[in-house]
């Protein structure tokens, strides 16, 4: 099992490099149009009627590698956090850059933009904080762009 985990790991890693490299400031709509593009192979979601709906289903999904809890705000924004976030550990061990700004991280804050962007239909939105906590938790806030 640490001989898979360190291959994925540095797959990931190294992928995410790759992507950085050939797209430069680009990254970002990478990672959102992958997260456009796999919204629908996830079609359990799409069951759900309002956005908290279909974001619990989501919960349900991803809740063996990205466990997280979501707030909805009054003025629009989402609130994710992430108890342990499974890209933590592989950034902290596996990279020179610091958790929650790395180039894996910004692929998945992205990713995930997108994913809510395409299941709330109507509005688009956008990654805008991050904050780490030194309990390794991890909280994403969006915006209605």
């Amino acid at each position: 099992w640490e001989e898979a985990y360190k291959d994925v790991s540095m797959t990931l890693v190294s992928l995410a490099k790759a992507a950085d490299s050939i797209m430069g400031r680009g990254i970002k709509a990478l990672g959102r149009q992958a997260g456009v593009v796999a919204a629908p192979h996830i079609p359990e979601v799409f069951e759900g009627q309002e956005l908290a709906d279909k974001l619990e289903k989501l919960q349900q999904r991803f809740r063996y590698s990205f466990d997280f809890d979501f707030e909805m705000e009054e003025n629009g924004k989402l609130r994710f956090t992430f108890a342990q976030c499974a890209l933590f550990q592989i950034v902290e061990n596996e990279t020179t850059e610091k958790v929650g700004e790395a180039v894996l991280c910004q692929l998945f804050h992205d990713f995930l933009a997108g994913l809510i962007s395409t299941y709330s239909e109507n509005v688009d939105y956008r990654h805008v904080d991050t904050k780490v906590e030194p309990t390794k938790k991890c909280i994403l806030v969006f915006s209605p762009i």
